[in-house]
């Protein structure tokens, strides 16, 4: 079953990012704990079996890089998702205030 994504509320907005950092903190998670298992089983003794560690070591790099990239943006995309929520529901109490008869809401 698929969640619909239901922004009609600010809370709802906020909720829908907070969704979405949770889901690419898993995936993060997940990435990181099948790099933490990437291992050369025997020693590296041979030019091929050195250059084998040495190819481990690039792609052990650029995944952690990557995880560490991708925590850093959820984090700021949440941070950025309540902000703009922050600054919408403010807009909208002080329009309603400025017309006559109505209440904010």
């Amino acid at each position: 079953m698929v969640d619909k994504l239901d922004i009609d509320e600010a809370t709802e907005v906020v909720l829908g990012a907070v969704k979405f950092t949770g889901s690419a903190t898993t995936y993060t998670g997940q990435v990181s704990d099948t790099v933490d298992g990437l291992t050369v089983p025997a020693r590296a003794d041979s030019p091929l079996d050195r250059d084998l560690v040495g190819k481990l070591d690039w792609i052990v790099s650029a995944f952690g890089d990557s995880v560490t990239t991708d925590d850093g943006r959820s984090d700021t995309i949440l941070l950025d998702a309540v902000k703009a929520v922050d600054a919408l529901a403010g807009t909208d109490i002080l329009g309603g205030l400025m017309v006559a008869g109505t209440e904010p809401v």
